[in-house]
């Protein structure tokens, strides 16, 4: 979980894997798609939101609940140690909203704190496949009120998010696991550091010149596995953020590609996470048992967004 605590203090996004304007919440047809799934509950609905990260999907709901005039009370759970009400945007809708959620880090939706009945709405998007759904279920089935939904959008084995994620996670392995790369920068960068504060010049140090040699051949290895590997984008992508400090060589090149590389085995370690909870035919079968002995009926169906197949979509309705 540290790799999920460490990505959710260190951003401003609201939801997970996202950048530009989508960083800041949902929007277009995934906006949509949210608002005809909550436009018809009770004005005065209790809503949870499993798995919130930084609340994206808890402040759509909110600023729905604010723009309709309805008194919606939102609760907000992950398993992370989340903390969104410290952030601070230049829209005030979302600060509104953050002041407003109850949020719950440490909180695994497995066991909750909750009352039995306490929900309208149990909400999630790309989060409770990743918990124990043997037990994950029933729990959202003890909160539900009577007639109250379960809406649960899920990473898909056939989205273009998983396989973007695969194709990022090969990248990422041939980083960590392949001819020691990583260590190679490391030690060329711990010499130049040694160098210059010795005010020696490094480009005529034998060391160095050996070292780059070996790994500029390093580099075309690798480039070569990126390439029969169809993970070519996700290659040079990691690989222009290490080049500049190869090239710009200083004194602190050290010291940032350490935290460089801890912060991208973070983001291999949520990608494994995030594959490892894809929803294929089989965790479909799963989960339609686990419900059947619930006495409860579920639904699929997949979400297309922008011509793209998004994920897929668990519906449960309460008894």
């Amino acid at each position: 979980m540290e790799q999920w605590t460490n990505y959710w203090q260190h951003t401003r996004a609201l939801n997970s894997f996202s950048e530009g304007e989508s960083a800041l919440g949902y929007h277009g047809e995934l906006r949509d798609y949210w608002h005809n799934k909550i436009a018809g509950l009770p004005k005065n609905a209790n809503v949870l939101d499993v798995g919130t990260g930084n609340g994206a999907l808890a402040v759509l709901c909110f600023q729905y609940s604010a723009i309709h005039q309805y008194s919606w009370e939102i609760s907000a759970i992950d398993a992370a140690d989340i903390r969104p009400q410290q952030n601070q945007y230049s829209d005030e809708s979302i600060n509104s909203a953050l002041k407003s959620i109850s949020f719950f880090g440490n909180t695994q939706i497995e066991k909750t704190h909750f009352d039995p009945q306490s929900f309208d709405l149990i909400c999630s998007q790309f989060a409770l496949e990743y918990s124990d759904l043997s037990q994950s279920l029933i729990e959202c089935i003890r909160l539900l009120k009577p007639k109250g939904r379960l809406v649960a959008m899920l990473h898909y084995e056939h989205s273009n998010i998983a396989a973007h994620s695969r194709s990022e996670k090969r990248a990422l392995d041939l980083f960590f696991n392949e001819a020691d790369f990583l260590a190679r920068v490391q030690e060329i960068l711990d010499l130049v550091s040694q160098c210059m504060s010795q005010r020696e010049n490094i480009q005529t140090n034998d060391d160095f010149k050996s070292l780059n040699s070996l790994l500029l051949q390093k580099v075309r290895d690798l480039g070569e596995l990126a390439k029969d590997g169809h993970c070519e984008a996700a290659f040079n992508e990691i690989l222009s953020q290490i080049a500049p400090l190869l090239y710009e060589l200083r004194i602190e090149n050290r010291a940032i590609f350490k935290k460089y590389v801890k912060q991208l085995n973070f983001h291999r370690m949520r990608l494994e996470d995030q594959l490892n909870a894809v929803v294929d035919s089989a965790r479909k079968q799963s989960i339609e048992a686990i419900l059947g002995t619930l006495g409860v009926e579920c639904s699929f169906s997949e979400i297309v967004i922008d011509k793209e197949c998004f994920g897929i979509v668990l519906e449960v309705n309460n008894r």
